[in-house]
């Protein structure tokens, strides 16, 4: 099964719970969201990917995931949540306007997301290590930290090594094998479920 259709199987299970609601709803709680079946606003939400050169692949596959996947399937069940990828790639843009300091702008934007996902395979440049360490004590944003290693012995594994008592990670052993795939679809499909489960309070884009 492709990976499109299984989030649709998973969004398919939230359409009969909305439907439902609707149906036994009295008169007093009718939005008229709920009668028109459009919804008014999106909520967008903001995921930061950070990661190093070395990890340019995952990160796009990340990206395809939340936007090309959950987006669309979002949008068919006409489910108000909406996903924005921050990278630093398009952050560094804004250097040469602010004249700030670049990874200034990057723990900036990740603290301001509603998730951080940190992608990791050996290396850790100093600006990745500022961002995970930036948000790591604070909810929100949230942090997911996915490690693809490809050699034993590196500094991401000394790096995890002292952080082990604060710092979670899933250990994604080949991120092209079946159960790599599966792993990083269980903790994409875990922002997927925590939007759309979240109140309409927080820190979100809304889209009228």
């Amino acid at each position: 099964m492709g990976l499109g259709r299984v989030v649709k199987r998973l969004l398919g299970l939230l359409l009969p719970r909305r439907k439902r609601d609707l149906a036994t709803a009295g008169p007093e709680n009718l939005s008229l969201e709920s009668l028109v079946g459009l919804p008014l606003s999106v909520r967008t939400y903001s995921v930061f990917i950070s990661s190093g050169d070395d990890a340019v692949a995952l990160r796009n596959r990340v990206e395809r995931v939340l936007v090309q996947v959950f987006n669309p399937q979002l949008r068919d069940a006409q489910i108000p949540v909406r996903f924005e990828a921050r990278r630093w790639e398009r952050a560094a843009a804004q250097k040469a306007s602010t004249g700030a300091k670049t990874n200034d702008i990057f723990v900036e934007q990740a603290r301001q997301s509603n998730w951080v996902i940190a992608i990791l395979h050996d290396k850790i440049g100093k600006g990745t290590e500022e961002e995970i360490l930036a948000v790591l004590p604070s909810k929100p944003p949230e942090l997911i930290v996915l490690w693809a290693p490809t050699q034993k012995n590196s500094e991401v594994a000394d790096f995890l090594r002292t952080r082990q008592n604060d710092l979670l990670f899933a250990h994604l052993q080949d991120p092209d094998s079946e159960d790599g795939w599966l792993l990083l679809l269980q903790n994409l499909v875990s922002i997927l479920l925590g939007a759309t489960s979240a109140p309409q309070s927080g820190s979100f884009h809304e889209l009228r």
